[in-house]
Formats: structure tokens, C-alpha cells, sequence
């Protein structure tokens, strides 16, 4: 992809939109220019790479920038960015460049869709101004995509970037050589600002543990309380999911498991100091209102229909009544499950009844 585009680009769509051209694509010019070798490490050159390479098969009308001029800025930061990553002569500047570009594509997208925009905690670089100087650059950062790093002592707020957009996520956290840690996710939009309650919160030197995170949410605050703690945030699509067969085993407070199977009743063992709980969520998603209905259960099947609860060391019986998401929660990264599944054969139907035909009454007397 050329390092010169900006300007003159838009100059094209200027005058192609005035001149009634239905479409255009901007997205289709030469691919990516290399970095050169021994500039920047190697992982951060491949996702300078596979930016490129985003951007070049993305496509924008003039209809569409006309209708949403804002549209065609943000696609302009990010050629911009991509520019300033690709000549970047120092690894700082590369990642504060993906950064940036990163952000502007998520929020082209929303604006597309017609989702709500997320407004970075720091806003985005003006490609006519002159970059500041870029952060620091975490311990392990590449600028992979869907990947956040970070360490030492304080808070920072990163904007998500979803495999599935408008779509829940798995969120996979890793924290070592430190204690507090807060995972929070938090809506900042052009119109909303609020911050939700904690995702994951962890007081032990090392933990790690995946959990469910909703649409809705646009950004996640990682707070960290060691100077020499280090942690990494991933965010997956739902199918990242580990699946739950006829037995699971597992250590950790918070995990995520997908049952692929007919109803069935899932007995819960559970080792800890506090309390825990799981939570079935139906596979579509909804915990109302779903289109899967419910089996017919036999009147001696034991367990609740959504939710158990437990403190401690306990066992608990939940049935699962269709392929879905389990959501396990405990308050110690030490905790253990022990999951078994035994499937629920459903219930004959109920036996019709025979339909009586009413006699009518005569209408001659004898």
C-alpha cells in the first residue's frame, strides 16, 4: 500500500461524487508496503501488515459519505495511521499508530451499522496535525489485533475491538507477579458514558479465567496494583468457548463453557472458600423471550432451571435443557469444579383426549 494517498484521494471522491458516480473503491490500491527488515520486531511488522491488508479491502461510497461525512474522517485516520505505522522508526510509534487506526476503523464500522460511536479515552490523532509523543510501550505489546497488554501500577482504558461485532465476547485474562487486579467494562459513546460493574476481580499473585461480555460495552479498564505486575486481556468470539462434555474439571474463579447437546441434568461440585454460582444462558442468547422452548422434563427430574447457587464446598444440580452457555463464577482463583452431565430422556406428551361429539337435541318431540 502507498505511504501518499490522503489528499489526493479525496480530491477523487470529491469530484467522482459531484460527477453522479455511484461507487467507488477505495480500498483497492497496491498491497502493502514492507517494513524494513530489522526496523521493528518482527511481530509488530506483521500487524502492520494485516492492518494493511484490512484496509484494502475495505470499501467506501459517496452516497455513503455524503449521507455521513464523519464516514470518510475516520476512514482518513485511517490511512493516516497506517502511513505513520509503516514509516514509524521506532516501536512506540508503530503501536501508537495501530492504535489510532485500530480505533478509527471500529469507528467507521459503528457508524455504518448505525451502532452507537465509541469515542476513545484519548481522542484520535488529526491526520494534519503533528503526533505527540507516543506512550510507552507495554511489556509484550506486537499491536496484535484483539489483544491488550499491560503492567505495573495504575489503570488504562483500551476500546474493544470485537471478532463479532454487535455480538458477545469471551474475554480471557491473564495476570502474573502481582495481586489486585479489575477487569471493568465501560460505555463511551459520542451520547453515553457509564461504567458497568466488574467483569473479573483477582487478589492473588497469578490468575487467569474467561468471562462473557455483552453487547454494549465499548471499552475495558484494566487496573493493576504492582509495579512489577503484568497482565494480558484477549478477546475471542463466543466459539473460543471450551466445550463441557460428559465431564469438565477445572480450576479458577470465573470460566465459560458451551454445552452442545438435548436436555440433560449437570451436577455441579465445587471446592472453595466462598461462594460461587453457574448460570445457564439459552445458545440464543437471550435469558427471555427465546425462541428455545423448553423440554418436557420428567416430574421426578431434580435440579433448577436456570441458576444454582453455593458457599464453600458444595454440589449442586442444574438441568440444561438445550444446547447453550454455561457461566461459572467463584470468588477465588483456587476455586475447583468438578461438572458431570447425564442426559434427561423428555417426557412423552401428554395423551390426547377423545373429542365428544354432542348430541343435539330433536327438534320433533315424540
Amino acid at each position: 500500500m502507498p505511504l501518499m494517498l490522503n489528499d489526493a484521494l479525496v480530491a477523487v471522491v470529491s469530484f467522482l461524487a459531484g460527477c453522479g458516480v455511484t461507487a467507488l473503491w477505495l480500498g483497492r490500491r497496491r498491497g502493502p508496503s514492507a517494513v524494513a527488515p530489522g526496523e521493528l520486531p518482527a511481530p509488530l511488522q506483521e500487524s502492520i501488515t494485516a492492518f494493511g491488508e484490512e484496509l484494502r479491502g475495505l470499501t467506501v461510497t459517496p452516497e455513503e459519505t455524503e449521507a455521513n461525512p464523519r464516514l470518510l474522517e475516520d476512514y482518513r485516520l485511517a490511512l493516516a495511521a497506517y502511513d505513520r505505522a509503516a514509516a514509524a522508526g521506532s516501536e512506540r510509534a508503530a503501536l501508537a499508530a495501530l492504535r489510532d487506526g485500530r480505533a478509527a476503523l471500529i469507528r467507521l464500522a459503528a457508524r455504518r451499522a448505525g451502532r452507537p460511536v465509541p469515542i476513545d479515552a484519548l481522542p484520535a490523532l488529526d491526520a494534519g496535525r503533528d503526533a505527540p509523543e507516543p506512550p510507552e510501550v507495554p511489556e509484550n505489546a506486537t499491536g496484535e489485533r484483539f489483544l491488550i497488554v499491560g503492567g505495573g501500577e495504575g489503570a488504562v482504558e483500551e476500546l474493544i475491538d470485537r471478532p463479532e461485532p454487535d455480538r458477545p465476547a469471551i474475554v480471557e485474562v491473564t495476570s502474573t507477579n502481582g495481586g489486585r487486579l479489575a477487569v471493568t467494562p465501560v460505555i463511551r459513546t459520542e451520547d453515553e458514558t457509564e461504567t458497568g460493574t466488574d467483569l473479573l476481580r483477582s487478589y492473588r499473585e497469578s490468575s487467569q479465567g474467561r468471562v462473557l461480555l455483552w453487547p454494549g460495552p465499548t471499552h475495558l479498564r484494566v487496573e493493576s496494583s504492582y509495579e512489577e505486575q503484568r497482565w494480558s486481556v484477549r478477546i475471542r468470539p463466543l466459539s473460543a468457548a471450551p466445550p463441557l462434555g460428559a465431564e469438565w474439571r477445572g480450576r479458577g474463579g470465573r470460566e465459560v463453557l458451551f454445552y452442545d447437546g438435548g436436555p440433560a441434568l449437570l451436577t455441579a461440585q465445587a471446592r472453595s472458600k466462598d461462594s460461587w454460582s453457574i448460570r445457564f444462558v439459552c445458545g440464543c442468547l437471550q435469558d427471555r423471550d427465546c425462541r428455545c422452548h423448553m423440554p418436557r422434563w420428567p416430574a421426578e427430574t431434580p435440579g433448577e432451571s436456570r441458576n444454582v447457587w453455593g458457599s464453600k464446598d458444595g454440589q449442586r444440580r442444574l438441568r440444561l435443557p438445550r444446547p447453550g452457555y454455561l457461566i461459572l463464577e467463584g470468588e477465588e482463583d483456587d476455586h475447583e469444579w468438578y461438572l458431570s452431565v447425564e442426559p434427561v430422556p423428555e417426557a412423552p406428551p401428554p395423551p390426547r383426549r377423545a373429542s365428544r361429539s354432542r348430541r343435539r337435541p330433536s327438534s320433533n318431540p315424540s
